[in-house]
């Protein structure tokens, strides 16, 4: 692998040399290096949240990789008041508990994956966020053409029209996935060209944030850098 490394492009070779065990990894890992350069990777905590309760326990059974990892972060009291408010405007909360992975049920609409995603990237003890953004719900509006009018990726409510600016004006990491085959393609291919990272599994997507963190943390302590906010 490290023979393949160093032929594809020497200036990774610092990032993916021991991070990737065969090709798809290290081309994840090169992928989500390419969309979070400009993020800042402060620590190991993350914050998860999706509308399937497998994928949830997905996220948790992922922030293990080899000697790699990250920790489910706490989530403070102002943040879970937030995120009880988000569910009992659309009637989620006698339905779901706040925890970490949040599990926001396939009854959450688009704006509550924004929303919640928002809320989450705003807790302190948070450093970086995966969300999945539920394909298959009939809440989500996550086809190219609808059955049902005005509900599909081109509208402004639909999240891949709305998550890329709250990825582009938030500091901290905030990797996507969408479960789904080939029918979810247009809703991946918009968020991804509007600068969202997009995984097509909570594992992927998961796994990958693992590595990368664990990268930048080690070349910022090779260059003697601090962590931000430590």
């Amino acid at each position: 692998m490290q023979n393949a490394v160093q032929c594809a492009c020497p200036t990774v070779q610092p990032l993916a040399r021991g991070f990737a065990s065969d090709v798809s990894e290290f081309s994840d890992l090169y992928y989500i290096a390419d969309c979070l350069s400009k993020k800042v990777v402060s620590g190991k905590r993350l914050g998860a949240l999706a509308g399937a309760g497998y994928d949830t326990v997905a996220i948790g059974d992922s922030i293990q990789v080899g000697d790699f990892s990250m920790s489910l972060a706490a989530i403070g009291p102002s943040t879970r008041e937030r995120l009880v408010a988000i569910l009992k405007t659309k009637k989620l909360d006698a339905l779901m508990e706040v925890r970490n992975p949040f599990d926001i049920n396939p009854g959450a609409d688009d704006e509550v994956h924004l929303l919640c995603t928002e809320a989450m990237a705003a807790e302190p003890d948070v450093d970086s966020v995966v969300v999945g953004l539920d394909p298959t719900s009939p809440m989500v509006r996550s086809l190219k053409k609808s059955a049902r009018e005005g509900f599909d990726i081109d509208s402004p409510e639909s999240i891949a029209q709305t998550l890329p600016a709250l990825v582009a004006s938030c500091p901290k990491p905030i990797v996507s996935f969408i479960d789904g085959g080939p029918l979810f393609d247009p809703m991946a291919d918009t968020l991804m060209e509007q600068g969202v990272c997009v995984f097509r599994s909570s594992e992927r997507a998961t796994r990958a944030l693992v590595r990368y963190t664990e990268a930048r943390l080690r070349a910022a302590r090779l260059r003697g850098e601090a962590a931000p906010g430590a």
